[in-house]
């Protein structure tokens, strides 16, 4: 018996271009690509109750016409436009939690503007969830990285499930685009209101990216010591100096890549929001991801068969209009 079908998303969505975008999704203003972002989104929401909740930052007043009659196409339950004016995707994630730690629906996701979904990717999400409760946190996009990076190497307890003919698998981290559970984030707050706060200490720009916080509550990264010998040899000067990326390769020759390096591993570890001690007692939390290609971050180094999301993409264009 199915319960807890609702959902609330929380979309922040910006004017501005990111230089990373590939060239041959060519869309002219950005209002199309949120368009066609938020058609497969909702569309991959199947038959879910869902709210939707958009974080307008900075955006022309005719966004907000241009995205309600995108949700005028689809039977949700509510919508609601919030504009600001922060310029910040840091300032923009913050109010996500704090909009998100308000909703009384038992699923909560956070969504980008520059994703794209195929059908039921957000059903299925959910039914992963509801039928493995030891999952904390569930990403639809299968990420490169959990491929190459030695940070997403399974633990004891990551368990492999399969849910409608897709395995998912325990991952490190994930982007800015997930799911969670109310209880969950309510529990997790902490780490995420440290997205991008500036550190106390001086060598410690990284604090608070999605990587970093991912990793604290993951803990993949904590109890390896191989792995901060790998980042060592590949990422620092002595390291290369004594023949690191030979060393690496005759080592970990599974390991394929040496970002996000030692010391953004070591940064992990000491933001400030919290001391040690704490983030050591708190519970380790389990994020899943897909092995298919059922959603996408529109990122030219980042993007699973490129073609394939191009038709895609080119063919909810053509729905929309």
């Amino acid at each position: 018996m199915q319960k807890n079908r609702d959902l609330t998303i929380a979309l922040r969505v910006y004017p501005g271009i990111a230089k990373t975008f590939p060239k041959d999704f060519s869309f002219g203003e950005k209002i199309n690509l949120i368009e066609a972002s938020l058609f497969s989104l909702l569309k991959a929401c199947g038959n879910l109750k869902v709210k939707l909740i958009v974080i307008a930052d900075s955006c022309p007043k005719d966004y907000y016409t241009a995205i309600n009659n995108v949700t005028q196409r689809f039977a949700i339950d509510k919508f609601q436009y919030i504009n600001v004016d922060f310029a910040s995707n840091r300032d923009t994630f913050i109010k996500q939690v704090m909009v998100l730690l308000n909703e009384r629906s038992d699923y909560l996701m956070f969504a980008e503007d520059d994703y794209l979904y195929k059908d039921s990717a957000i059903t299925k999400c959910i039914d992963v969830m509801e039928d493995n409760r030891h999952i904390d946190y569930i990403t639809p996009y299968d990420h490169p990285d959990h491929y190459s990076l030695p940070i997403h190497l399974p633990l004891r307890g990551d368990i492999p499930t399969l849910s409608n003919g897709i395995e998912w698998r325990g991952v490190g981290s994930t982007t800015c685009t997930f799911l969670t559970r109310k209880k969950i984030l309510g529990q997790d707050k902490k780490d995420f209101l440290s997205y991008r706060k500036p550190s106390l200490k001086k060598n410690c720009k990284y604090v608070g990216s999605d990587i970093h916080i991912f990793l604290r509550l993951t803990k993949k990264t904590l109890f390896r010591a191989h792995l901060y010998f790998f980042y060592f040899l590949k990422s620092t000067r002595i390291g290369k100096r004594i023949g690191g990326d030979y060393l690496a390769k005759v080592l970990f020759p599974n390991y394929q890549v040496s970002v996000p390096g030692l010391k953004k591993l070591i940064d992990v570890w000491l933001c400030d929001e919290c001391d040690l001690i704490e983030r050591l007692r708190k519970k380790t939390r389990t994020l899943y991801a897909p092995k298919a290609n059922i959603a996408t971050h529109l990122c030219k180094n980042f993007i699973h068969s490129q073609r394939e999301w191009l038709r895609l993409y080119k063919k909810l264009i053509k729905e929309l209009r």
